[in-house]
């Protein structure tokens, strides 16, 4: 997958290059032949870097945050349903050996009770996990629904034909002039845009 989208980016640098008509044949030093700095309407690409939104952006900042706040909150629920089946356990054993279950059938309710705390337990490991996930799915979601609003609305005048992006991740881009990145310009206004 990601040797297919860098592949993607390379094949639409070279047709946006291709399609340049202002092209300089004068060899540069390394013997390639010069590019014309004269911009072609709707060839120019941009990037952005992704992993400074999530310093960044104040959205990005708000709600890791808030899933930080939510992870925090299972987990210790999770703790104290742990602690409560641990203290469970220990008091069960501590009753089994002085002799305080006067049947065995008091014993196994006992040890009963134990295991449907314990699937209990079980479930909200579940629950928490895939409210999790779907918290954070949906702020990726929103996130990248309001970087391609704001971009949409950011390259109205078709300054760009591409705007790529590049992170540590999954680094796309190999090479870029530092001209192209526009990671702040965009960042500042999705910022803007946000404390409306």
């Amino acid at each position: 997958m990601k040797y297919a989208t860098l592949m993607l980016a390379a094949l639409t640098l070279m047709a946006t290059s291709c399609n340049n008509k202002n092209k300089s044949t004068q060899p540069k030093e390394n013997g390639l032949a010069k590019v014309s700095t004269q911009e072609t309407k709707g060839g120019n690409i941009a990037y952005v870097e992704l992993d400074s939104f999530a310093t960044k952006y104040q959205y990005c900042i708000d709600q890791t945050e808030a899933l930080k706040q939510k992870q925090t909150s299972y987990q210790q629920k999770l703790q104290s349903e742990e602690n409560a089946l641990t203290n469970l356990a220990s008091t069960v054993q501590r009753n089994a050996q002085k002799g305080v279950y006067k049947s065995e059938e008091e014993y196994k309710r006992a040890m009963a009770s134990g295991q449907q705390k314990q699937q209990t337990y079980m479930q909200h490991q579940q629950q928490y996990s895939a409210a999790m996930e779907k918290a954070t799915s949906e702020y990726y979601e929103e996130f990248h629904r309001r970087v391609k609003e704001y971009l949409k609305e950011y390259n109205k005048d078709g300054r760009y034909a591409m705007i790529l992006t590049n992170s540590a991740a999954t680094s796309n881009i190999l090479y870029a002039e530092p001209s192209l990145n526009i990671t702040d310009e965009v960042i500042e206004g999705l910022n803007k845009q946000y404390k409306k």
